[in-house]
């Protein structure tokens, strides 16, 4: 047997065997016939190919050439030429095929350089708008308290606001939230937003665990995931 020929030459793989090729989880008597092909390495008959059958143990020849006239045999990437069958290895079926049969290895997608992700910075730095813009950008977490989200918009904004302004604010992002501007009236006073000037505030004692906790969502921290337990 030669050592290549233009069939396999095309499609870049040595020169198969059929008693080999016939483990395959995919042979069958077409795709067999493709790697009889393979081997010859130019057109052939069904008889030839069944001869080739008995031999390499796939069936004996009557049924061999039986079963090679029921598969159809002249449909891509084999073509009929009269009582001759060939294969056009430059189809996509045949390099297909050539993998299937382990004819040829998977080929690899090219690797995508990532850079490096950027350092967490301290759960002491204040959130940002752009922070929360993005963390609820598929709308804010059903996981989250009204408190969380509240804390969060004083701390994005560092300055007082209004409780109408800060529903607002989250209304803006997303469709729905636990948050109301009647919510604080529910929450532990110890826990409630300080007010100056009778606008809330963030509360000091509680601000850095919800910055660490929202930054999770954050593009800061990483990127959001949707439906993610706090």
């Amino acid at each position: 047997m030669n050592e290549t020929n233009s069939y396999c030459k095309a499609l870049g793989i040595r020169v198969p065997r059929l008693e080999t090729a016939m483990k395959a989880p995919d042979a069958n008597y077409y795709s067999l016939l493709i790697v009889a092909l393979l081997e010859r390495g130019e057109p052939i008959t069904l008889e030839e190919a069944a001869t080739r059958f008995e031999e390499a143990g796939v069936a004996p020849f009557g049924r061999a050439l039986a079963s090679l006239k029921h598969c159809q045999p002249g449909r891509p990437p084999i073509y009929r030429d009269g009582n001759l069958y060939a294969l056009d290895p430059h189809d996509q079926e045949a390099d297909l095929w050539a993998f299937r049969l382990r004819l040829r290895p998977p080929k690899s997608s090219p690797r995508v350089a990532r850079p490096d992700p950027r350092p967490l910075p301290s759960p002491d730095a204040p959130l940002s708008v752009a922070n929360l813009d993005e963390a609820w950008r598929g709308g804010v977490p059903g996981t989250w308290s009204a408190q969380r989200i509240a804390v969060c918009v004083l701390d994005a904004h560092g300055a007082a606001m209004q409780p109408a302004d800060v529903v607002a604010f989250v209304g803006a992002r997303s469709r729905w939230s636990q948050l109301s501007a009647d919510s604080a009236r529910y929450w532990h006073r110890a826990a409630r937003p300080r007010r100056h000037g009778g606008e809330p505030q963030a509360p000091r004692k509680g601000t850095r665990g919800q910055r660490r906790a929202s930054g999770r969502h954050a593009p800061r921290y990483r990127p959001c995931v949707p439906g993610e337990e706090a």
